[in-house]
């Protein structure tokens, strides 16, 4: 049970907020952008809001708090633990401490015994969310404020050696932009099938139309959607399997 018990009126600013940021992608499948610096100017006071949080996850929270970047961790994990679990709530029509949150063997979120997929991403004071009904999502998202310069190492980390050609013949003021993309995509892909950075994005390749394909033969599902959106602040992808 959530500790201690938040009323849910206390939350309709924040909902409105929320619809307000509300993307429908395909059919069966929805997404948030949300920025936590508009999210906090219309949310309840914060010992309110760490209320939606589970015992277990106040205690990740407070921990969070002890790294010294801003609070940037502790403040990303706080709101989207707590978006996550009022957007869940409205669909499953449960209170915010009964949706079911556990971890598959990769550790990454999920909901236990129910048809509705997610994936969560923060970025600087971005937090994209997506929702699906049709199974697997990744979801990635990258501040386009906050990102470092691209460096020849991660070009060399990230990309295929196709894409490291086209990367170094780019534009030095395009190439960012170019990297960012292979990046959300791939990032998407590798957190839809669970696996994450355990696989090397390098054997992943983007097409042209924005679709990935494998340079090996793997096991793994290829993406049935895959798109990203650009927007002034950010970029962001989601997948789904």
């Amino acid at each position: 049970m959530l500790e201690p018990q938040v009323k849910a009126d206390a939350f309709l600013d924040a909902r409105y907020y929320l619809n307000r940021q509300h993307r429908t992608l395909a059919e069966g499948v929805e997404g948030w952008l949300v920025n936590m610096e508009e999210l906090l100017a219309c949310w309840p006071p914060w010992h309110d809001f760490s209320g939606l949080l589970t015992k277990r996850e106040r205690q990740r929270w407070c921990d969070y708090q002890t790294i010294v970047d801003d609070g940037l961790r502790a403040r990303s994990f706080l709101f989207g633990r707590s978006v996550l679990r009022l957007l869940l709530a409205d669909r499953l029509e449960v209170s915010p401490d009964q949706v079911p949150l556990t971890r598959d063997a990769h550790g990454k979120p999920q909901l236990e015994n129910s048809c509705l997929h997610f994936n969560l991403s923060h970025s600087g004071e971005w937090l994209w969310l997506v929702i699906s009904s049709l199974g697997p999502v990744g979801a990635d998202v990258e501040c386009l404020l906050t990102c470092e310069p691209v460096t020849e190492a991660l070009i060399e980390m990230v990309a295929s050696p196709e894409e490291q050609r086209t990367l170094r013949q780019a534009p030095a003021s395009k190439r960012d932009i170019v990297f960012l993309r292979l990046w959300v995509l791939k990032e998407t892909y590798l957190k839809a099938i669970g696996s994450g950075l355990l696989q090397d994005p390098r054997l992943l390749k983007i097409n042209d139309d924005n679709t990935i394909s494998h340079i090996y033969k793997f096991n793994n599902p290829l993406c049935s959607q895959i798109a990203f959106i650009q927007t002034d602040s950010c970029i962001v992808a989601w997948a789904q399997l």
